[in-house]
């Protein structure tokens, strides 16, 4: 089964690109992709989830265009063809 990962923002230049693909070979969630990334790019670990492994509160992680918190966490499950969206905090703008 493959996934494809979006990377916006400052997570493009530290996952070195805009889009990956990854394979399993069996089931897998949102965690156990996250899991796969964070081999690839350790950095991206420090930036998308706390010490205890917990999504950061101010990320992004949308699976189909949802927002994993409204879906089952991190423990989502993922499906052949599935888009994995991931966002830094946004901040700025004009008052």
């Amino acid at each position: 089964m493959r996934v494809t990962v979006r990377f916006f923002a400052v997570y493009r230049d530290i996952a070195g690109g805009k889009e990956q693909q990854i394979e399993f070979d069996a089931h897998a969630s949102v965690e156990t992709l996250l899991e796969a990334l964070f081999r690839r790019s350790p950095r991206l670990r420090q930036e998308i989830v706390d010490d205890d492994g917990n999504l950061r509160e101010y990320v992004g992680v949308l699976a189909n265009g949802r927002h994993v918190r409204d879906l089952k966490g991190l423990p989502t499950p993922l499906a052949d063809g599935d888009v994995v969206s991931l966002f830094p905090p946004v901040a700025g703008g004009t008052p």
